[in-house]
């Protein structure tokens, strides 16, 4: 399935147009309206052959669908391959209900995100402000846990993205002002690289090796090395989709003995650790709210413990709780946003 597969534009927007009618009147046959008239389909690349769409409500009378390399933020994402769109066996209204059953899935997660930080207001309105740290602790752990599952598609797509130099200099020739013998069938940045076949294929097989040597270091880290490389094994060393051996490696891990901890700020499995190896997505910018969180963490644990009672906690430092929380949770928001409108 990592041929390259041929379809005309217009062929790809009739196609993917089909689907989205099909999606749209699933969910309105479940009473889900996300729009308030027709979506607009924004059509995007996202690697190799996956194709990227993504819904954007702008109270259109018609479905309008176009292409391009940058797409609107949208109420709905969802990704196919193109060989899947040619496939003799394909099946429209069956890949449909598939979108729709994780769509609904992640509606409900940010419905409870939601739910769970109004009843945060309404503990710190009734004056029941140790009880509101307890809840809001737990509605950043649920919210942090789906944002890093549900988003597995981008699982290490920068690192994945990045080219080693060394392996660029080993096997590769640089095309500048003082060497023009060759025409360059490489860039990277600014830069005009050439290689031969079997170079091409050395630098493309020793950067899929340093890739998974990354992978399987996290793992590593994890302690879910060897469990991730028996179920790779008996699958030939191969993933299935987007990680999802390692997806489900990484949960059955949490039921037992997993580092990852989505109510630790700090460390190896920590919130701060997980999107930033998982996603590239740096937190630094989050660093006041971060160490304010941590703060709270500790609260939290002394009120769970019985340490400490409501009227020792003051009301303005739970709302400046809950504020911190909005604002971390709607930055990964916004990061994994601007990874999805990458187009390799």
């Amino acid at each position: 399935m990592t041929q390259e597969v041929n379809i005309t534009p217009e062929d790809l927007k009739s196609k993917i147009t089909k689907l989205v009618e099909e999606i749209i009147k699933k969910l309105n046959n479940r009473n889900i309206h996300l729009f308030q008239n027709k979506p607009t389909i924004n059509i995007f690349h996202l690697r190799d052959e996956i194709i990227g769409v993504s819904l954007i409500d702008e109270n259109q009378s018609d479905i309008k669908c176009e292409i391009t390399h940058k797409p609107k933020k949208g109420k709905v994402y969802f990704f196919i391959s193109k060989f899947w769109l040619n496939y003799e066996f394909y099946d429209n209204e069956e890949f449909a209900e598939e979108k729709v059953q994780k769509i609904i899935e992640e509606i409900q997660n940010e419905n409870a995100y939601s739910f769970n930080m109004k009843r945060v207001k309404n503990l710190i309105r009734d004056g029941h402000n140790a009880v509101a740290i307890v809840f809001l602790i737990s509605a950043f752990e649920n919210i942090t846990k789906d944002l890093f599952f549900n988003n597995n598609i981008i699982w290490f797509f920068p690192i994945d993205e990045t080219v080693n130099e060394d392996l660029l200099k080993e096997f590769g020739v640089k095309i500048d002002e003082d060497n023009k013998k060759f025409e360059p069938n490489l860039y990277y940045g600014d830069e005009k690289w050439y290689f031969g076949k079997e170079n091409r294929e050395k630098f493309e097989k020793w950067s899929r090796i340093e890739f998974k040597h990354y992978v399987f270091n996290i793992c590593k880290s994890l302690r879910i090395l060897n469990q991730y490389k028996l179920s790779l094994l008996a699958n030939n060393m191969e993933e299935i989709g987007f990680y999802e051996i390692l997806k489900k490696t990484i949960l059955k891990s949490m039921e037992k003995f997993s580092i990852i901890n989505f109510q630790s700020i700090r460390g190896k499995g920590s919130v701060r650790w997980c999107f930033k190896k998982f996603f590239s997505i740096d937190l630094t910018p989050m660093n006041n709210e971060l160490c304010f969180l941590q703060e709270i963490i500790n609260k939290r644990h002394k009120i769970i413990h019985g340490f400490l009672e409501d009227d020792k906690v003051n009301k303005s430092y739970v709302e400046k709780a809950y504020d911190s929380v909005n604002k971390i949770i709607s930055f990964l928001k916004d990061q994994i946003y601007e990874w999805y409108r990458v187009v390799p």
